[in-house]
């Protein structure tokens, strides 16, 4: 599969299992693998930048409940053999990391919930992790809700309360403070409303002040609007200004930007499934970025379905731009519903700043076309 320049001739598969063992118990595996190959369908921006080889994942969960309790025990493990590019070094190395989690969910009474977590890095302690939280409802109109974590790189923690005002309005109110050993403390506070406008239709606004070691402080304002038109259509629009950074001296900049964003779609059960997504961006140098997302699948039998994608991506300077295409079949038997089956075309430009200086000390612009016919099929 290929979805950019530097995937390109990249080559990945994988399985994805899941399994009930009766009422209280799942079970589920998965696996992926990822290789980079060598010949004329890598491009030499890819060459010289690739930094994996060969990376595989592979993970296994077991779910349990038992009366109040909830237990879900995991393993993952991550095999990264690297292989540099020549302009960027020339040795070789591999990434080998496991990782063991268990989290205990017990839902006390029935207005507390309390969870307890742990993640611990066999390979790498760093990894480690341990996570408490829980859930109140004080009253019918009052909940509270805190979660902290633990580990070596870092540590967090997080609580809020919401009141629910009558039938049509609540509010809310979030702290969050990180302390990261490779990117300072950043906190985060956040104050908001839920609105219902009418049967069909919602409002929310929100705003949020961010203090940042590494972007400064800056104040972030979101409204939000949900209509469903019908049974068949949505409609939303949000849009959000975040404001300029106050303090100077900061690493990277958190520059003032508006962004707006209106989501469309429409669902006729068994039928027709149509999504459509824009968003428009304006930074405070007028540095402008659009992105668009069509999607489409028509059910033409009731085993087989046509679906198509249109993406689209373009900053102002046009030296950023991607252009994806994507039209396909879909098996799935209705008789056989453990079984399903993909096959599509994918037409792909990406044209991107190489990062590496011209002449004329701007960024030279690299550019990538590719065609792929893939084929996907899962058993349940």
């Amino acid at each position: 599969g290929v979805d950019s320049l530097f995937e390109a001739g990249t080559r990945k598969y994988g399985i994805d299992l899941g399994h009930r063992l009766g009422k209280n118990d799942r079970l589920r595996f998965f696996y992926q693998r990822e290789d980079l190959e060598k010949g004329p369908e890598l491009s030499e921006l890819a060459q010289n930048q690739a930094q994996a080889k060969r990376t595989q994942n592979v993970s296994a969960q077991w779910q349990h409940t038992r009366n109040k309790f909830s237990f879900t025990s995991e393993y993952l493990y991550k095999d990264e053999r690297q292989r540099l590019g020549p302009i960027l070094d020339r040795g070789k190395g591999r990434i080998d990391s496991h990782l063991v989690g268990e989290k205990i969910l017990y839902n006390w009474l029935d207005k507390t919930s309390l969870l307890l977590g742990q993640q611990v890095g066999v390979t790498d302690l760093n990894d480690s992790l341990t996570t408490v939280g829980f859930w109140r409802k004080l009253t019918d109109q009052l909940s509270l809700h805190g979660q902290a974590g633990a580990g070596p790189m870092g540590n967090s923690v997080s609580g809020g309360v919401e009141r629910t005002i009558d039938t049509n309005n609540s509010s809310y109110a979030n702290y969050t403070l990180i302390h990261s050993h490779t990117d300072g403390r950043t906190s985060i506070n956040s104050f908001g409303s839920n609105t219902k406008v009418s049967e069909s239709a919602s409002l929310r606004r929100e705003k949020q002040w961010i203090s940042s070691d590494t972007r400064g402080v800056y104040r972030s304002h979101l409204v939000s609007y949900r209509h469903q038109v019908t049974p068949e259509v949505d409609f939303d629009i949000d849009y959000q200004r975040r404001d300029e950074k106050q303090d100077p001296l900061t690493i990277s900049s958190a520059e003032a930007r508006d962004a707006t964003s209106v989501n469309f779609s429409y669902l006729v059960p068994d039928r027709i499934k149509y999504y459509s997504k824009s968003e428009h961006r304006v930074n405070s140098d007028n540095m402008w970025q659009i992105f668009l997302d069509q999607q489409g699948e028509v059910k033409l039998t009731k085993d087989l379905s046509f679906f198509g994608e249109y993406e689209y991506s373009r900053t102002k300077s046009s030296s950023s731009l991607i252009d994806k295409k994507q039209v396909g079949l879909a098996f799935r038997p209705a008789n056989f519903d453990w079984f399903n089956a993909l096959f599509k075309y994918i037409h792909l430009l990406d044209r991107r700043p190489e990062g590496l200086g011209s002449a004329d000390s701007g960024f030279t612009v690299a550019q990538s076309k590719s065609d792929t016919f893939a084929t996907e099929y899962a058993l349940d």
